[in-house]
């Protein structure tokens, strides 16, 4: 029930549309049938009606005039039910019929041939609206589909739906008035006709440029008082249906009608006046200017007909629908066309639709076919005349299918594009971007550089740039371009899961699919567009545009472009964050070498030094008791030779550390020394599988860094992890070498891990720097309290065959 009331609009169109089947299929059965060679109507009185084609033999040869009043047939009043005396004429062998009508106050008596309403006569009389409803319906459902929920679209929606159901249902049976179902569709024309004209009004006061806000609240006494007068016109028409009071009935329609009619003449004239108002507002933006100048080109090309309805309602004159006999009816479309077109493109941006397309194509070969048709009856009108069809099906037919033919070619596509589309940023707007940007390699100056060149390229009022920071999760604001509203500024931090794409996104509040964390952006309502710049998977940065200075929009196209010139700035980011990592490696290196040297003297100290130290006391004392107490001197020498042989071993284990011998020809020994070291040292739990495959299949420069990255692991899980358990495993896997070790300790957040980078801790930064260096693959997994997980591969030595 919910989505029901949500979506009534589209409700009242399927119902509009299946009322128009109804009137269409009661016309239809109509074929076969005898009738007069004309279509009447009651207002004040009985006439011919404007549909009636002026080509027809009752109105060409026959002499019959618009402004004619009929007053009777075969000398009985003209009335509801005078069609029945066409085919009781024809059945008593009558083919002719005296009509006498009353012309400029006198009366005169014309005498007609009865006719066989044919297909010819029905396309002749229905074809026209049909057309014409179609394409009010088919923009309705377009603007409608492009933004349910936007005033603008709900509003022209309803309008276009109300004036296809008004134009369908004009012509309800080829005898008015004769049955229930006629009565049926025109008490729906009634409903539709009603609403059209306040409908448009308050559509020229939403578009394009909102009036005043709350203006809306003004329309619901417009709203009760036109289903006021719409229900007192359908209580007219059903009394006059019932022979009841018919001298008010017949007021009340009159008036009815009138007031149905002139709300419509007025919508008219507030929207051209608007328009004409908008265009001699000199505060007016580009963007309105350009959509004014569309609307009254299609305004320009409606008018005769609208004028030609609105007159002959007003005055009751019987002014037709065709001009020296060209119909003028298709020119209608040309209204609702360009005003759709302008909502699409400025207001909903979107792509030019299926439908809109359709409408174009159905409108032209209308026109073409109404032409045409003008043409062969000017050219030869006997021929014309003779004929049991109307030369415009065909050449409508040929219109159409050569449209629908030339609308498949790209070229013509492309062209269509470019009228929806004409001011699209053009790739050149990538290309200037890279070259303003390109030089800058200073990071404190870079997204500056950036902010302003996106201004500049993409013509924005403004743009904004936020740097991804790791530590807080959050992107921080780097820079800002281009006209800040005063008290306006774009947010400071942007808290965000970790973004993985790098998709522009509309910043719009009613958006359900914007995520959340973009909504104070929408609340501000200063950036349209939202473009996280992402590298590798890696996020860089946040790129902010706001509204374009000519359009204040951002087509599809654009949102291409957008997304080409931030992934030139997240590499153009990622290329400074780079090269000002490798301007602190020299201070790095130094960094990590003092303190190798710090840990070498210091071994030295604890080790060799502290033995060197005591080494001169014991020989001093070993002379002296040489003579006196030979047993003392041995014990002495003893232990001398057991600090020798301690300090050599320790002068041995510094030496292995700095360069292990073994690592020339062989890996898997010198890492089970070093695993046996690391769990005599901590009393680890270790579970170790090293395939001896990796003493021949790495290089040794290989073998060197594989020993200094698992040395580095241990290290740092003896100094943080706080675990129990170590597994290392080195395995082949076909081309490679892989390495996986694992701890179960407290591991570690990429806060910390970027704070141990700013105290100047780098041990994670060489173990990747070392693997990536010889061909591999470095990654690290660390997630609180599970452990850490450092892994990887080396490339294998070529296989190597013997020679014969």
């Amino acid at each position: 029930m919910a989505a029901l009331s949500r979506h009534w609009i589209l409700g009242l169109m399927v119902a509009i549309l299946l009322a128009a089947a109804m009137a269409t299929l009661n016309i239809a059965q109509q074929i076969g049938q005898p009738f007069g060679g004309f279509y009447t109507t009651l207002g004040i009185v009985w006439q011919v009606d404007a549909p009636t084609p002026s080509w027809w033999p009752a109105m060409s040869a026959g002499g019959l005039r618009y402004d004619d009043e009929l007053v009777a047939l075969d000398g009985s009043a003209y009335g509801p039910q005078s069609y029945q005396r066409f085919a009781q004429a024809l059945a008593s062998g009558q083919q002719s019929f005296t009509l006498t009508v009353r012309r400029e106050g006198a009366l005169q008596q014309l005498v007609l041939p009865i006719r066989m309403f044919t297909v010819g006569n029905f396309l002749d009389l229905k074809l026209p609206d049909l057309l014409m409803g179609l394409g009010f319906w088919l923009l309705a459902l377009a603007v409608y589909l492009a933004r349910p929920r936007e005033a603008v679209n709900r509003i022209f929606a309803v309008a276009c739906s109300l004036t296809a159901g008004a134009v369908w249902l004009t012509i309800p049976a080829l005898f008015p008035q004769s049955d229930w179902l006629t009565q049926a569709v025109e008490l729906g024309w009634v409903f539709c006709a009603t609403f059209v004209g306040v409908v448009f009004i308050q559509l020229a006061t939403l578009f394009p440029e909102l009036v005043r806000e709350g203006a809306m609240r003004w329309f619901r006494t417009p709203y009760l008082l036109m289903a006021l007068n719409g229900g007192t016109y359908a209580l007219s028409l059903i009394l006059r249906w019932q022979n009841k009071a018919l001298a008010l009935a017949n007021s009340l329609s009159v008036l009815c009608n009138a007031i149905v009619i002139g709300v419509f003449g007025i919508g008219v004239a507030v929207y051209l006046a608007r328009l004409l108002w908008l265009v001699w507002r000199p505060t007016r933006s580009r963007r309105v200017g350009r959509q004014v100048n569309i609307l009254l080109l299609g305004a320009t090309l409606a008018l005769p007909y609208v004028l030609v309805v609105t007159i002959r309602a007003l005055l009751y004159t019987a002014t037709s629908y065709f001009w020296n006999e060209m119909d003028l009816r298709y020119l209608v479309l040309a209204a609702p066309l360009t005003l759709a077109f302008v909502i699409l493109r400025y207001q909903s941006f979107q792509r030019a639709p299926l439908q809109i397309i359709a409408v174009l194509i159905l409108a032209s070969s209308a026109f073409i076919g109404s032409l045409g048709a003008w043409v062969v009856r000017i050219v030869d009108p006997a021929w014309v005349n003779s004929l049991t069809w109307t030369p415009f099906v065909p050449l409508f037919g040929i219109a159409l299918v050569s449209s629908i033919f030339w609308s498949s070619q790209s070229a013509w596509w492309g062209t269509l594009s470019r009228l929806f589309q004409w001011e699209r940023r053009s790739y050149t707007a990538v290309r200037k971007f890279g070259q303003q940007v390109i030089n800058e390699i200073e990071l404190t100056q870079l997204p500056q550089t950036i902010a302003e060149a996106l201004v500049e390229n993409m013509e924005l009022q403004r743009a904004v740039l936020w740097l991804w920071d790791a530590k807080e999760s959050a992107y921080r604001l780097a820079a800002q371009g281009g006209d800040w509203p005063q008290g306006g500024a774009p947010a400071q931090l942007i808290p965000t899961p970790v973004p993985t794409s790098g998709r522009a996104m509309r910043i719009r509040a009613e958006d359900p699919t914007l995520p959340a964390w973009l909504r104070p952006l929408a609340e501000r309502g200063m950036i349209e567009i939202a473009t996280p710049l992402v590298v590798s998977g890696s996020p860089i940065g946040l790129l902010g545009s706001g509204k374009r200075r000519d359009e204040e929009i951002f087509d599809e196209r654009d949102l291409q472009i957008t997304e080409l010139i931030a992934q030139q700035a997240g590499l153009f980011l990622l290329t400074a964050m780079q090269i000002e990592q490798l301007r602190q490696v020299p201070q790095e290196i130094a960094t990590v070498q003092e303190r190798e040297r710090f840990k070498i003297a210091q071994e030295l100290h604890d080790t060799v030094q502290q033995f060197l130290g005591r080494l001169p006391f014991f020989l001093e004392v070993g002379r002296s008791s040489a003579r006196s107490n030979p047993a003392e001197t041995e014990d002495i020498l003893k232990r001398c030779i057991a600090e020798v042989d301690s300090a050599a071993k320790a002068v041995r284990q510094i030496r292995n550390n700095l360069a292990p011998l073994q690592l020339e020809k062989t890996l898997s020994q010198p890492l089970h020394l070093l695993i046996e070291e690391f769990s005599a040292r901590t009393g680890l739990q270790m579970r170790v599988s090293i395939s001896p495959e990796v003493d021949t299949r790495l290089s040794p420069e290989a073998r060197h860094a594989m020993y200094r990255v698992v040395q580095q692991a241990l290290d740092n899980i003896a100094a943080h992890a706080q675990a129990s358990l170590v597994s290392i495993e080195i395995v082949p896997a076909r081309q490679r070498i892989q390495f996986i070790v694992t701890d179960n300790g407290r591991g570690f957040s990429p806060t910390e891990r970027a704070e141990a980078e700013e105290r100047g801790s780098f041990g994670l930064k060489s173990m990747e720097a070392r693997i990536t260096s010889q061909g591999g693959e470095f990654s690290i997994r660390a997630e609180a309290p599970s452990g850490t997980r450092v892994s990887g591969w080396l490339p294998t030595l070529a296989p190597t065959y013997p020679t014969s």
